[in-house]
This record gives C-alpha cells, structure tokens and sequence, in this order.
C-alpha cells in the first residue's frame, strides 16, 4: 500500500490483515531492516481491505480500511498512532457486503470521495460531501456501470484531472469507460470500449509515462509481463506505441503508484 502518508513523498508501505498493523517504511532505497524511521501502526482487523487515500485535500494519504461486513470506512486520525490511541478517528458507513470500495477524486475536487462499486448492479455509489454516513448524506449519487464478474478500474482516462467510472471486463479483456457526467452507462455520451488484456491478466491502470492521463494496462501473472497500451482509443491490436515489460512471476502481486524518482 504505497502512499504519501505524511506529505514527504512515497512511502513503501503494507497492510498485513492478521493483526490489522500497518508496515510503513522509512524514506530510502533500503531494505526494511536497514531503513530508519519505519513505522507500524494498528489501523484495522480481519477482513479489512485496505483504502489508504486524500480524503481531506491535505496533500497527504490518510490510512483507512473498508470493513465489509458492517460497510464502514474507518479512516484514522493524524499522526503516527494506533488507531485505538488516535483522535480524529472516522468511521462512516457507505456499501455493504459485496462491494468493493473505490474511493477517488471523481469531481476534481481535490479530494477522495467514499465509494463502492457493486458487481451484483453494476452500481457505483459515490457518497455526498461531508462526513455523514451515505444515508444522511445529501448529494450521494448511484450510477450503473458495468456488471457481475467485472472488475472497477477509475482512472484519469481523459487529462481532466477526475476520476472517470471504469470498468474491466475478464471475459473479453474489454475497459468500458464511461463518458463524462453522472448519467447511467446507457444515457451517457462519449463512453468508450476497448480492448486490452485477457483472461487471467491483472488490470493495473497508471499514468506510466508522466502526462496526466491513466493508461491502459494488465499484468499477466503466467508470464510476469506488463502490458502497457500506447496512447488513443484502439484497441491493443491496433495501438502503436505499446509496451510489453517483464517483470514479475506468477503468485506475484502488481503494486502500482507515483514513486516519483
């Protein structure tokens, strides 16, 4: 869970779900028991899934789970302590068993809205502003894209600095990125499909080459590669530019993010 936890830059960083501590590493290119500084922090248990994001615009990433069984996000205070020893704790409920939460900037505001997307809709349900849970929150907005079996994708498809809704479909290796606004997939204008990936490939979406936009990419576990597709709205077969890199094994697990060297 790489992150800018602190305002000073990308840090290593993993969230070990057995005792719900968090392993941040210190600044440096060092192994864990070489680096100073490293940080454990208890934030989480069991069955947490991890949600590190700016929830506030402070320029930094907050640690927070999404407890699915209950459809919390607990986002902890400031500071370097234990959850239990934290203030400023917030624990606001929005999803519920099944969702997969996917908290982003989606209306470049500057900040992580909560959200969950929920494969049995293919709903996205973005929370309101504010720390109220979804159902005192006004402005919440529920939006369909996509369906069961996919897997959501948000990303800066388009340089517009907000997180466009996207999904992956394993099936057919297709990205279905809606178009602007908040209108259902069917009633929007501009989405688009495209092909990239295959079954039992990785969606691993980034801006790899540093011009603000998300590009589309898979990493494929049977052979460690990383395929990258060049820029533009084709399909992988028809793209130039695109990039296969070995790097990886199988069992391995992609981690993408800003590291900024």
């Amino acid at each position: 869970m790489p992150g800018n936890y602190f305002g000073d830059g990308i840090r290593l960083a993993v969230f070990r779900p057995s005792n719900g501590n968090w392993y941040i590493k210190g600044l440096g290119s060092h192994d864990w028991a070489q680096s100073t500084y490293n940080l454990e922090i208890q934030c989480g248990s069991a069955g947490d899934i991890p949600v590190p994001a700016d929830y506030f615009g402070e320029g930094r990433d907050r640690i927070a789970v999404f407890r699915p069984s209950t459809g919390h996000f607990h986002i902890k205070g400031h500071g370097t302590q234990s959850w239990a020893a934290s203030q400023g704790n917030l624990s606001i409920q929005c999803g519920g068993q099944g969702d997969i939460p996917v908290p982003a900037d989606y209306f470049a505001e500057g900040r992580a809205r909560l959200a969950v997307f929920r494969p049995s809709t293919g709903h996205w349900h973005i929370k309101g502003q504010g720390t109220a849970d979804w159902a005192a929150s006004s402005g919440n907005l529920s939006i369909q894209c996509g369906g069961e079996g996919d897997i959501p994708v948000p990303g800066d498809y388009f340089g517009d600095k907000k997180k466009e809704l996207a999904v992956w479909r394993p099936s057919t290796g297709e990205w279905h990125i809606k178009g602007q606004g908040t209108a259902d997939w069917a009633a929007s204008s501009g989405n688009l499909s495209i092909q990239c990936g295959s079954e039992g490939d990785i969606p691993v979406p980034g801006d790899y080459y540093g011009n603000g936009k998300t590009h589309l990419a898979v990493f494929r576990p049977s052979t460690g590669h990383w395929h990258i597709k060049g820029a533009g709205h084709n399909h992988w077969d028809s793209s130039s530019n695109n990039n296969s890199i070995q790097w990886g094994a199988a069992g391995d697990v992609p981690v993408r993010h800003r590291y900024g060297f």
